[in-house]
């Protein structure tokens, strides 16, 4: 029973500090003072909101029979469950719900990527590194196709679990950017409950009240089958309006098809943001002689693919100005992978003008940053190559993931280089010191 008090005792600490701290932040921008800016969730405050009234509701039902033990085990256990039930329900408004948040977070996360894994830019780049710094790098692709969630589809077996977790929002999208309070929450959370659950009735010294673990099975049941079923019938709904679109597409019906996918998008509004769902409707749009800013991302496309990619520029700059997010965001990021295919094929400049605009606009991008440093290095550009790497310090502090270490100990690396082939040996030695002691 003490273990039980201890424990309650302690979730409930958890709670508030769970209140009191941030739940989910993406970087934003990079402010005046140097200091990472922010972007968060709006449906944090309303869901804290909701969470604090139903604690002191049940505070206030439990003070007017505080001596009834059972109530009072009740109580706390449903505060515990309410708390995790809020938890839950955050991450799945925020990932599914908030499109141009959570696809933020998916392009920040896949440009860590495409530099850590072990076929991205760092590991392949080890064996030139020692050798002229950026000279003789070459860049890897971008990601082409970008999305915070998979597309929902049926199929009810242990190989959807994966994407199951991803439409309940606890994907890497919401789980790198995740907040200090929402983690104590959900773990403040299970406390409290577990702590409940440990109470004894009056009289009964050595076993548990089967009310209260009857209460705890019965209540968290219920609660967790509202929850999936919810999210299950989010998913089913998108998943059946993808399948008539797919099947109006086969039949010609252009305009059904872009119906049926203006349906699931608004069923589950971060598909607005899917590469595929975008290029899928432009298809479309475009079949239908359509002048969209889909139809022309999908044009753009296929002209960079057929190797035309002045032309297909031209569409992407012009797209650039579009007032369709989702699309002025593809159009950035193509711009960005033909910036890529500069920057390998030696011309510099043109190179540094996609970079460039692309940071103009979303400048907490990490490869777009470690791209910038290496043209930096390229060019000469001591000053800037120094500002480069502060940058992708500051974007890689609000990035949780421990790979990002490799990139910043690459961005000293290049640093070394630049100083050393400029004769400033000092500065050279200081950052081969700062290279250490980031890899410690």
């Amino acid at each position: 029973m003490l273990a039980g008090i201890g424990i309650a005792a302690l979730g409930a600490l958890m709670l508030v500090q769970g209140l009191k701290g941030p739940w989910y932040r993406v970087p934003l921008s990079i402010g005046e003072d140097g200091d990472l800016i922010y972007s968060k969730s709006m449906w944090e405050m309303p869901l804290k909101t909701v969470l604090c009234g139903v604690v002191f509701l049940s505070l206030g039902i439990w003070l007017r029979r505080w001596r009834d033990v059972l109530l009072r085990a009740k109580v706390f256990y449903s505060i515990g469950l309410a708390a995790f039930v809020v938890g839950l329900t955050f991450s799945h408004l925020t990932i599914v719900n908030e499109g141009e948040l959570s696809h933020r977070a998916a392009w920040i996360l896949s440009q860590h990527d495409n530099l850590t894994w072990l076929g991205g830019d760092i590991y392949t780049a080890r064996e030139y590194e020692q050798v002229g710094g950026g000279l003789d790098l070459m860049a890897k692709d971008p990601q082409q196709i970008l999305g915070s969630v998979p597309l929902p589809y049926f199929s009810v077996d242990l190989g959807s679990l994966h994407d199951l977790f991803d439409w309940m929002g606890l994907g890497s999208p919401f789980t790198t950017f995740k907040g200090k309070g929402w983690g104590f929450l959900m773990v403040g959370a299970i406390f409290t409950m577990v702590g409940a659950l440990a109470t004894r009735l009056p009289g009964a010294r050595d076993r548990l009240a089967s009310q209260v673990v009857s209460f705890g099975v019965r209540s968290t049941g219920i609660a967790m089958i509202c929850f999936f079923g919810a999210v299950g019938a989010r998913v089913a709904v998108a998943a059946k309006a993808l399948e008539n679109a797919r099947e109006f597409g086969d039949d010609a019906d252009y305009p059904a098809a872009v119906a049926s996918m203006e349906w699931a998008k608004r069923v589950m509004p971060c598909l607005h943001f899917d590469t595929s769902m975008i290029v899928q409707q432009g298809l479309y749009e475009h079949q239908n002689r359509r002048e969209t800013p889909a139809a022309n991302y999908y044009r753009a496309l296929v002209l960079e693919t057929g190797n035309f990619k002045t032309q297909a520029e031209s569409i992407y700059i012009n797209l650039t100005e579009s007032a369709d997010e989702p699309v002025r965001r593809e159009a950035l990021r193509a711009l960005f992978r033909l910036g890529i295919i500069d920057f390998n094929s030696g011309q510099e400049m043109a190179a540094l003008r996609r970079t460039e605009s692309l940071l103009t606009e979303f400048p907490a991008l990490p490869k777009a940053l470690y791209v910038r440093l290496l043209l930096a290095v390229r060019l000469g550009q001591k000053d800037e190559a120094f500002v480069s790497l502060k940058r992708l310090y500051t974007v890689a502090g609000g990035i949780d993931l421990s790979e990002k270490r490799s990139y910043l100990s690459s961005g000293h690396q290049h640093l070394i280089d630049l100083a050393y082939s400029a004769g400033d040996y000092h500065e050279a030695w200081k950052q081969s010191v700062n290279r250490v002691e980031l890899e410690k």
